[in-house]
Parts: structure tokens; C-alpha cells; sequence
């Protein structure tokens, strides 16, 4: 009998904060999370995702860590 190994391949999901360290704070200073409120921190993420090129999954997660630390 033989056995083939197909070796995984691990899929690390990035969060919000690994994100937002990413692609914003490395462009410029970003304020800190409690520098907003949740509709400030939506309207923010969505202009700078057409400016940064997010994708919509990034730029949803980078408002959700965003607005949880505020």
C-alpha cells in the first residue's frame, strides 16, 4: 500500500489591525481608532479605499477593527 502526502497549504487570513498597519499607517499618519466615531471611521476606509485600492473585504475589515476600537 502506498500512501501519497499532498502537503496543506496554510491559509493565514490578515485582520483589520495587520491590514490598517499594511496599507495605512505606512502611507501616512493615521489617527488613532478613537479619533472617530463608527459613521466618521465608514466614510473614511470607503474614500480611501478607491484612493488605496482596497479590495471590499480589506476595507471591511480595516472599518470593523476600527470602529471595535473606538
Amino acid at each position: 500500500m502506498t500512501s501519497t502526502y499532498q502537503p496543506q497549504t496554510a491559509v493565514m487570513e490578515v485582520g483589520g489591525v495587520q491590514l490598517w498597519a499594511n496599507n495605512c499607517i505606512r502611507c501616512h499618519n493615521s489617527p488613532p481608532p478613537n479619533a472617530y466615531n463608527d459613521n466618521e471611521w465608514d466614510a473614511i476606509v470607503n474614500h480611501m479605499q478607491k484612493v488605496g485600492g482596497l479590495t471590499v473585504s480589506d476595507a471591511d475589515k480595516i472599518a470593523d477593527y476600527l470602529k471595535a476600537s473606538n
